[in-house]
């Protein structure tokens, strides 16, 4: 159906399926309408890293969510945390690297989330019952969260009985901040890419360049970088 109205379908990696099991999928459908919408932070969940998902779902990759996670311990495991952009440990820019070279032409959506999701890593038989979930994936998420975790979970507005008003405030500050984050980041790649194209024209052709169209960092001047 996909192919026969020229639509292409773009599953998203959920905090249900492993990268491994969407591409062994993606296989079984065999079919180039049907690719990845891919979160950036739901890789965490389970205990994968989000540019390592990245670089497997590589030009099958159709549309993005950017979203970023803190990571907090707890006594049975960790929790990951909704932040701004640019606040928690997903390698945001490291990802926009690669996409800007396997998947230029993606969209990227700003997606925030103020909440949080807690991952009882630490109890029991959680391996047996997670058979995705691997002792080295554990360990290097644990290893995250000892490095880089915040040094104790934050409470959240809900939690600390915030009224409507304090709670709306709080979302739009979480907005605005990973529109902030996103400005920042697009400015920065259009002056690298402008940088490498001035650098292979070479003095003959007069230098200067413009970044290229269609791309995912023409948002600055209103491209497709969206809040969501």
């Amino acid at each position: 159906m996909c192919e026969r109205y020229g639509v292409s379908l773009a599953l998203e990696n959920h905090q249900d399926l492993t990268t491994d099991e969407l591409l062994t999928l993606l296989k079984l459908v065999d079919s180039e309408w049907v690719g990845i919408c891919f979160d950036t932070g739901n890789p965490l969940a389970l205990l994968e890293d989000p540019l390592d998902s990245a670089t497997a779902f590589g030009p099958l990759i159709r549309s993005v969510h950017l979203k970023d996670y803190q990571v907090a311990a707890r006594p049975d495991g960790f929790s990951l945390v909704g932040c701004a952009l640019g606040e928690g440990v997903v390698e945001l820019r490291a990802i926009l690297d690669f996409l800007a070279t396997r998947a230029p032409e993606v969209n990227l959506n700003i997606e925030t989330y103020m909440g949080r999701h807690t991952f009882e890593v630490l109890e029991e038989g959680y391996l047996d019952r997670v058979p995705e979930a691997s002792a080295a994936a554990l360990g290097r998420t644990l290893r995250l969260v000892r490095d880089r975790g915040l040094p104790r979970e934050p409470e959240l507005p809900i939690e600390r009985g915030a009224s409507e008003d304090e709670i709306l405030s709080a979302e739009d500050d979480l907005v605005l901040g990973s529109v902030r984050w996103a400005q920042q980041a697009v400015k920065r790649k259009e002056r690298e890419l402008a940088d490498l194209a001035e650098g292979s024209s070479g003095s003959a052709h007069g230098g200067g360049s413009r970044s290229p169209e269609g791309g995912p960092f023409d948002a600055a001047q209103g491209g497709p970088v969206r809040g969501e």
